[in-house]
């Protein structure tokens, strides 16, 4: 399982690599396809990033650690609510349920992620209400954390008119 997957990570740097050639080669083959310049600056994109392949792999590297480090903190919070499945399904199951959750179905999908998540953990021997139960606890949490970053970026900016210099020269930076 372990060499599929980087198997398949390779796979992915290769192709972005390439972007750029594909991007020719596919309209070379269809000239009158439409968003040709989207896909070149996409590309482009893609380019300058392959040239800096370790900022990439930290980039990588820091990424797969915060999102296991949520999972194991969403894992240990059900184990508090009596869901005593081992931590490797919760490994399975809660990133595909995130991924879930991003279908346009609810509202920051609430309800879909739990009840993905009790359907994937039930044949694991998990108790589907307490898995609901501890999801809408960690969206709680999730929300109420989001909150206090909120409210704390509205301070800084408040007091730091420096702050406020950097954001209006970032905003002004940005193309639309």
């Amino acid at each position: 399982m372990l060499l599929l997957t980087g198997l398949s990570l390779a796979l992915v740097f290769i192709c972005l690599v390439m972007l750029s050639k594909l991007v020719d080669l596919v309209w070379r083959i269809f000239p009158s396809l439409l968003g040709r310049s989207f896909a070149e600056k996409l590309a482009g994109h893609f380019s300058s990033i392959s040239r800096q392949p370790k900022r990439l792999l930290v980039v990588f590297l820091s990424s797969v650690t915060i999102q296991t480090a949520l999972v194991l903190m969403s894992w240990w919070l059900g184990k508090a609510a009596g869901i005593g499945t081992d931590v490797g399904p919760w490994l399975f199951a809660r990133p595909l349920a995130k991924i879930i959750a991003v279908l346009p179905v609810t509202l920051n999908g609430l309800g879909m992620r739990e009840g993905v998540l009790a359907s994937m953990l039930f044949p694991f021997g998990a108790d589907a209400a307490a898995i609901v139960a501890a999801g809408l606890v960690w969206q709680a949490v999730m929300f109420t954390v989001g909150g206090i970053g909120a409210v704390f970026l509205f301070i800084t900016n408040r007091i730091d008119p420096a702050a406020q210099e950097s954001w209006a020269a970032t905003k002004d930076q940005q193309p639309g």
